[in-house]
């Protein structure tokens, strides 16, 4: 998976979203074949781009929803019980003293998630509420968790809050993560509101660097952040297959890096899922969020050039040389499924034990900020 390490660090900007939006937006905004549907990135009518990452007129952090790390913290020597100099419960988490919690810990059944951790088979919305309290107060980066869904879910009048991402107010540029499994069992999740107001990941799962997720919907939700948005997840990396995940609702103003079902992501294929997501623009017309995922409105919007040509003989794939091009790959799928990506820089043939049968192989390269293809496509028998 080397594709992953190669990402793109930009000035990061966000609006926030009131509640009353949402609440005024019907599900037949989500079916009226009206809405205007043009691409929501940088659309001459949105504000966004004219309104600061950092909501205060000075230009701190002061009202950042989290503990912005200050030099001292950078370097390890802070002391977080007096961090910002607010009043420290030692009887709480980290995240409950710093974190934005939403309405979480109001109703988390914290017992519950410790006595089950990690493997949850969840049931009600306390419980579904513990799960988010074991990821973000408890669990390592590392450890796995794995999340499964034994009844449908109703969030309404919950301030929801995303499964990772929350960065630790101690460990400069260290957040939480949800690495596992997620399955709906073909369950639903209701009326999801999260508020990430200037900060990113923002989703179900807000951070992710493994994540399989299948069979869950997500039903009239409403998200909206400064960047990484989409309703399931916010910035996920290291995950191939999602099967059977739909969503449908609402995203406030489209950042940078939105998508109806992920943000961001590096590799995900999107199998037998569905999305239905709308944001509502300054002209009280709604406009769609016609891509899964940032990563694939650019694959869709990049067009596709044949630089490259790849012959196939003898059970050995050969391309030419053609210079301009970078991060240059083979890209192995069989039924859509990624089954390889190998660097092809330095490399004019695709070496036999690499040909698998039933497959189509093909060069990619980095352009626009994601791998497009550059060259014709191989099937191999």
């Amino acid at each position: 998976m080397w594709k992953i390490f190669i990402i793109i660090f930009g000035v990061l900007f966000g609006i926030f979203m009131p509640r009353s939006i949402y609440e005024n937006y019907t599900d037949a905004d989500l079916e009226d074949s009206t809405y205007e549907e043009d691409s929501y990135v940088n659309s001459e009518d949105s504000t966004y781009e004219e309104y600061p990452y950092v909501n205060s007129e000075d230009g701190s952090y002061e009202d950042y929803p989290y503990p912005y790390p200050d030099p001292e913290y950078a370097a390890g020597r802070g002391n977080l019980k007096t961090y910002n100099n607010k009043d420290y419960d030692p009887t709480k988490t980290d995240w409950e003293n710093y974190g934005d919690t939403g309405s979480i810990m109001e109703i988390a059944d914290t017992d519950w998630a410790l006595e089950n951790a990690p493997v949850f088979h969840v049931e009600t919305k306390e419980q579904l509420a513990g799960v988010v309290y074991y990821v973000n107060a408890v669990k390592g980066y590392n450890d796995s968790v794995e999340l499964y869904l034994e009844a449908d879910i109703d969030l309404d009048g919950l301030e929801w809050v995303p499964m990772g991402g929350w960065y630790r107010p101690d460990r400069y540029l260290e957040h939480t993560t949800f690495v596992g499994i997620i399955d709906g069992q073909n369950h639903i999740i209701k009326n999801m509101h999260i508020d990430t107001k200037y900060g990113g990941h923002c989703g179900f799962v807000g951070y992710s660097y493994s994540l399989q997720m299948k069979n869950i919907t997500f039903e009239k939700a409403y998200v909206s952040g400064g960047t990484y948005v989409g309703i399931a997840g916010g910035e996920i990396y290291g995950s191939e297959d999602w099967i059977n995940v739909n969503v449908s609702g609402m995203v406030g103003t489209p950042g940078p890096e939105t998508g109806s079902i992920v943000g961001r992501e590096a590799g995900i294929n999107f199998r037998d899922c569905d999305a239905t997501v709308v944001y509502k623009k300054e002209n009280g017309r709604f406009g769609s969020i016609r891509y899964f995922s940032h990563r694939y409105q650019l694959i869709a919007e990049t067009p596709v050039v044949e630089a490259f040509t790849l012959t196939y003989e003898n059970g050995v794939i050969t391309r030419d040389e053609v210079e301009g091009y970078d991060n240059l790959g083979w890209h192995i799928e069989r039924d859509g499924s990624l089954l390889l990506d190998r660097a092809a820089e330095g490399e004019l043939q695709l070496p036999a034990e690499y040909t698998y049968p039933d497959t189509s192989i093909w060069l990619e390269a980095y352009i626009n900020g994601t791998y497009i293809r550059v060259s014709n496509i191989i099937e191999v028998p």
